[in-house]
């Protein structure tokens, strides 16, 4: 029996983190680019807003880089208890 491991990142590779602001200067597109010239097989969506939100048009952007998408990211408060 052959497997084959495929890896994927994500958006916060390259600081594309909710909350923060931080990675909000890079774009898309160059994010997109990269995980794909790097060789992975796809990405999650990482913060909400940063990768197009229309499932179309993000449908479109990678295919065209032939990544797929792999999962999503939400962010969760599990150490306060009134959240």
């Amino acid at each position: 029996m052959t497997f084959t491991i495929r890896l994927a990142n994500a958006p916060v590779s390259w600081g594309i983190q909710e909350g923060t602001g931080w990675g909000r200067g890079e774009a898309w597109a160059m994010v997109l680019d990269e995980i794909a010239q790097a060789g992975y097989a796809g990405t999650e969506l990482g913060d909400y807003g940063f990768l197009p939100t229309d499932p179309a048009r993000l449908r479109e952007a990678l295919a065209a880089r032939h990544l797929e998408m792999l999962g999503s990211f939400l962010e969760a408060n599990l150490h306060t208890r009134s959240a």
